[in-house]
């Protein structure tokens, strides 16, 4: 750390306008309005004044001599140009003593309202900043200690011609730079944006070189041009041989008056001042040509014609030679000489048309519309489609393609019914795409395909149909009842039997699912479907015939008399002991 910091801040202020050459400050002919003046401010959280920048385009601030510990000040500069800060000199105690740059899109001296552009310290000079418009904040922060010798700030504001305002025609300004503007002598003036006195040209009635001293003629001599010209000797100068000028009307020896809006006057003499042709208006007073008279707003001179009605579907809303304007496009107009662009309508919804149409009939429905040329237009509805504008009808999607978009512009809006559904219909919507036959699902799908042991014979959303007891499928997507196969003789299957194996082998006979079966033998008997042995009749009883169903059948010995299980006939039937 430090001790006895010495710091010097000086600001110096210069202008800089970009243009051609490269100048500062304005081109000549053109000065810098007040508006683009900076406005300068200075804000400090200690007691250590300094003076402060007048609002303008140049000025100081300066802080010399020891400015104490602890030390946090601000300076703000605003303008509604280019700012452009840089340093020529920069002496800070190293990680001690900062100057910081700030950024702002608004009129502050707040830095939380800003951008941190840069964060200096120590005795490298800090690269130069620049910012469009708004406002730069320079911050100076210092510890507890003084040292070092501070540092030299400078801030230029940059100027575009547009910056820059011409001097007006009794005016000039011959060097570049943001100094006034200067007066033409008396009697005299120039263009808009002189660059130069000799631009300031005697008015008539006046002579003198161009740029210097104006002298009214002398009496009997008159001058009517503007210039250096020498006045002239009239013929006579009594007064009854001054005659009114062009462009103004009155006796002989005056008073004479200019000719008014409206009106113009060829030659000097006491002649009236005469009207505009027709259709026309002169926009000044004092005209001395018929040329000052131009068309009237709705009217318009062309290829040596006098000035006629604008045509359909165009308007002139302006005292002037140019044009007429064409109404935009999606409008029209049967207006002859429309003078205001509120004559141009809006077409109908759904159509359009060219620029500078003249009627409702040129509004076209555009592409995904219909209807007659002028309208109305209406949407295509969905499955249907139209590419070009006109009163040509909709387009319907092909035999197995929908849509569901509305106004649609182009065939793409066409799409497949979902997998395993059509549509019979042209200009389907979804709703139209129906399950083949084999599949079952909601119209306009998904379809789901039948599985074994079911069949769909036709397109719609009818579920699948069973198999009929005693056959069976193992087929997917059935689409007829012939899928579905008989089961073996003498078995049986439940409905939406799918495989031969769920054929069961029937009450009395026996055998593998699926088959083949045989009845049971003599002697025994099965009372259930499936693929289990015969049961063997019990003791004291016996069946003599094939094919049992029931223990029941198997029928009882004679009284007193017994057998053995499966016995087949009644000979197997025992006396008792």
């Amino acid at each position: 750390m430090m001790l006895g910091v010495y710091v010097v801040y000086c600001m110096v202020v210069s202008i800089l306008v970009l243009c051609a050459d490269c100048s500062i400050g304005c081109a000549s002919g053109r000065f810098v309005h007040e508006s683009n003046n900076a406005n300068v401010t200075y804000r400090e959280n200690t007691s250590v004044a300094a003076s402060l920048y007048d609002r303008g385009l140049s000025g100081d601030l300066i802080v010399i001599g020891a400015y104490g510990n602890n030390i946090n000040k601000i300076w703000s500069i605003h303008a509604s140009t280019k700012i452009i800060l840089s340093f020529s000199k920069f002496d800070l105690e190293d990680g001690w003593d900062y100057v910081i740059v700030y950024f702002c899109d608004v009129v502050t001296s707040n830095v939380g309202d800003c951008t941190k552009i840069s964060e200096n310290t120590g005795h490298k000079i800090p690269k130069q900043h620049e910012t469009n418009m708004g406002t730069v904040l320079i911050q100076l922060f210092s510890d507890e200690s003084e040292s070092n010798t501070g540092f030299i700030a400078h801030w230029t504001l940059e100027f575009t011609d547009d910056n820059c305002n011409g001097c007006s025609i009794d005016a000039y300004k011959s060097t570049a730079g943001d100094g006034p503007c200067q007066d033409c002598p008396p009697n005299s003036f120039g263009p808009e944006a002189s660059n130069n006195k000799s631009y300031c040209t005697c008015n008539s009635g006046f002579t003198g070189p161009d740029g210097d001293d104006c002298i009214k003629c002398d009496v009997g001599f008159y001058k009517t041009k503007v210039g250096s010209s020498q006045c002239l000797q009239r013929d006579s100068i009594r007064q009854h041989d001054c005659k009114c000028n062009s462009g103004s009307t009155g006796n002989d020896r005056g008073p004479c008056t200019e000719c008014a809006y409206g009106k113009y006057k060829v030659e000097s003499g006491s002649n009236e001042c005469t009207e505009c042709a027709s259709g026309t208006h002169s926009m000044k007073n004092g005209s001395s040509t018929p040329d000052d008279c131009i068309c009237n707003p709705g009217l318009i001179a062309h290829n040596g014609i006098p000035c006629s009605n604008c045509m359909p579907g165009k308007y002139k809303d302006e005292m002037n030679d140019t044009e007429c304007k064409s109404c935009f496009t999606g409008k029209y107009s049967a207006t002859n000489g429309a003078t205001t662009e509120n004559v141009c309508q809006q077409c109908p919804l759904n159509s359009n048309s060219t620029s500078g149409s003249i009627r409702g009939t040129d509004c076209k429905c555009n592409p995904g519309s219909n209807g007659q040329d002028g309208g109305p237009c209406d949407l295509c509805i969905s499955g249907k489609f139209k590419v070009e504008s006109g009163n040509e009808t909709c387009t319907s999607c092909e035999i197995g393609k929908i849509s569901q978009n509305v106004g649609g512009i182009t065939d793409h809006v066409c799409q497949q019914c979902p997998p395993n559904s059509h549509s019979s219909y042209v200009g389907s919507q979804r709703q139209d795409c129906k399950c083949n036959p084999g599949f079952t699902g909601q119209d306009g799908g998904p379809c789901e395909l039948c599985m074994p042991g079911k069949f769909n014979i036709a397109p719609g959303s009818d579920s699948c149909i069973d198999c009929m007891q005693g056959k069976y499928s193992q087929k997917f997507g059935g689409i007829a009842e012939h899928i579905c196969q008989k089961c073996p003789s003498n078995s049986d299957s439940t409905i939406s039997s799918t495989i031969q194996p769920d054929c069961k082998c029937n009450p009395g006979l026996t055998g593998q699912d699926g088959g083949p079966c045989s009845e049971c033998a003599p002697g025994k008997y099965k009372v259930q479907h499936g693929n289990s042995t015969c049961t063997p009749c019990p003791i004291g009883t016996y069946y003599d015939n094939v094919g049992a169903k029931l223990e029941k059948d198997c029928k009882q010995c004679p009284s007193l008399s017994t057998s053995l299980h499966s016995s087949q006939k009644i000979e197997d039937c025992k006396c008792n002991s």
